[in-house]
């Protein structure tokens, strides 16, 4: 079986990614998109609900003000 490359075509980023998921995740990352989702704690920007989710599970700090 071959393996698929997916290539990030935007604005001449040259990720390559392993598959159709992690090209979509990419994507969505800083490097193209201003974040969306901010922590109240320590104000730190996020494109994904599920990175802030990540983000207050780890930092308690932030977690007690959010």
């Amino acid at each position: 079986r071959t393996k698929q490359n997916f290539p990030c075509l935007l604005d001449g980023c040259k990720q390559v990614c392993s598959s159709a998921g992690d090209l979509m995740r990419h994507q969505q990352s800083l490097r193209h998109r201003p974040p969306q989702y901010f922590c109240s704690g320590c104000e730190y920007g996020f494109t994904r609900p599920d990175a802030l989710k990540r983000h207050l599970n780890n930092k308690p700090r932030c977690r007690a003000i959010h």
